[in-house]
């Protein structure tokens, strides 16, 4: 991915409050790889529904995100009917983009959304454009699917996976710590030696000079 698509990538994972993100995820079959899928973790997770008043697990729903960082990326995915497939397979889908690609081209409107569909856009239009926060300009139909039975154990499997790379992560990091301990331990032995051996050495040479 790009630093664009990595930038609205986090932009959408602060905005997507009580959901856990997946990113560049087979786990629904769209004839491709979503750049990421959010699932619903708590009570907070209503992004796509007007009544919140619900139980969570009534309103519990997958939901797409498809990033776009120029107009052909995005003019391409209308004209192969790539939303479309999305949308059949998703609750709801999200495009996200930023407001204007690098040479200042405006990636759409909200009129060129496809019906049913979402769209986050991040201005990048204004000055500090890299703190400002990802935009809801549309809402998507949000459509209860019934999904097959692979995908729990596909969203399990995922989950799997990334608990095992993490732990993998934090072990190593926590590997290097000690290093860093042990080698930071080694160095103040060694002075606290070499600090004993220069008074051992000063209070023989004074003794030597009393003697003589």
């Amino acid at each position: 991915m790009s630093f664009m698509s990595d930038t609205i990538l986090e932009k959408v994972d602060i905005w997507a409050t009580g959901y856990w993100m997946v990113k560049e995820t087979g786990i629904i079959d769209v004839s491709g790889r979503l750049d990421a899928l959010l699932i619903p973790t708590s009570g907070d997770a209503g992004i796509t529904k007007v009544d919140t008043s619900k139980w969570f697990w009534d309103r519990m729903g997958l939901i797409g995100i498809e990033i776009k960082v120029t107009r052909a990326d995005f003019l391409n995915g209308l004209r192969n009917g790539q939303y479309q497939r999305y949308q059949e397979k998703l609750d709801a889908l999200y495009i996200a983009t930023p407001s204007h690609a690098t040479r200042g081209e405006r990636i759409c409107t909200k009129e060129e959304i496809p019906e049913g569909a979402g769209w986050l856009c991040l201005n990048t239009k204004v000055h500090g454009w890299r703190d400002k926060d990802m935009m809801c300009r549309k809402k998507p139909v949000f459509i209860d699917r019934e999904y097959d039975k692979d995908v729990p154990w596909r969203l399990m499997h995922e989950l799997q996976l990334r608990n095992v790379k993490s732990e993998r992560e934090l072990s190593c990091e926590y590997h290097r710590k000690l290093k860093r301990v042990g080698e930071i331990g080694r160095y103040k032995l060694h002075r606290m030696i070499d600090d004993v051996v220069r008074k051992i050495k000063n209070q023989v040479e004074t003794e030597d000079d009393k003697t003589n």
